[in-house]
């Protein structure tokens, strides 16, 4: 058992957590990239974001 959880389950849950992370960042990336043309487009515009 402790085979196991040395060498396969904590690698594993690593990798998770890892990918999590990322998928977090990527999360906040487009949240902050959506308000910054939000606050760049003028009220009415036929381009605004809504």
């Amino acid at each position: 058992m402790q085979a196991l959880l040395q060498y396969v389950l904590i690698p594993l849950m690593t990798i998770y957590l890892i990918i999590l992370l990322v998928y977090e960042i990527k999360i906040i990336l487009i949240w902050s990239l959506h308000a910054k043309i939000e606050a760049k487009c003028k009220k009415g515009s036929i381009y605004a974001i809504k």
